[in-house]
């Protein structure tokens, strides 16, 4: 259990393509270097899928190709470089790709993110829909 920060891409047909633009970032290096290798943020493809359904304990119907989320709590890795890095990895992202990020992930809040680090992760607020939404509106207003 936690909290974790879901999202996904308006085009999930660029799946592939973003989680290898991600691949590609020094600051993925540096968690994938400090967390015993679990990506952080990669989006779901159809490859993933299909190695997950074949898996014994597989739970494919979580994601569907082009979805992701991270965990944003109980991390063992200092937990503000974490953050930190996370929020420039889709700062990053946010000027190559579409991405959306559920309103309703229970990440987004203060206790996790800075207001200035929850709008830059929504892009400006603009999040999917979910019942917190106004929540998030209200926190990023503060910046």
């Amino acid at each position: 259990m936690g909290a974790y920060l879901k999202y996904k891409l308006a085009n999930p047909e660029r799946a592939v393509e973003a989680s290898d633009f991600v691949e590609g970032l020094k600051e993925q290096q540096i968690l994938k270097e400090n967390t015993d290798g679990y990506l952080p943020v990669w989006f779901w493809d159809e490859e993933d899928i299909e190695a997950e359904e074949k898996r014994e304990n597989g739970v494919p119907d979580i994601f569907i190709k082009g979805e992701g989320s991270i965990k944003t709590s109980g991390m063992t890795f200092d937990r503000d470089k974490y953050i930190h890095l996370v929020v420039d990895i889709f700062e990053k992202l946010h000027e190559k790709f579409e991405v959306k990020v559920w309103s309703g992930s229970c990440s987004l809040s203060e206790h996790y993110f800075t207001p200035e680090q929850i709008k830059i992760i929504t892009d400006n607020g603009e999040a999917l829909t979910g019942d917190s939404k106004e929540e998030i509106m209200d926190i990023i207003e503060k910046v």
